[in-house]
């Protein structure tokens, strides 16, 4: 009886819990990826945005 409590909460937890670990370090992966993307946008932007003030008279 115990056993079978036990292990019901234990596949319990494992349904509820690989769904949210898996949603967690996906979020943070695409989330690096999204903030790579930007700081490369950004830095580029500032590049060119220098380069244009420089350019500018």
């Amino acid at each position: 009886m115990f056993q079978s409590i036990t292990w019901g909460t234990y596949l319990h937890y494992l349904f509820i819990i690989i769904p949210v670990y898996y949603a967690v370090v996906l979020s943070l992966y695409f989330r690096q990826e999204v903030v790579g993307l930007f700081t490369k946008r950004k830095l580029r932007r500032k590049l060119e945005g220098d380069g244009d003030l420089l350019d500018a008279p």
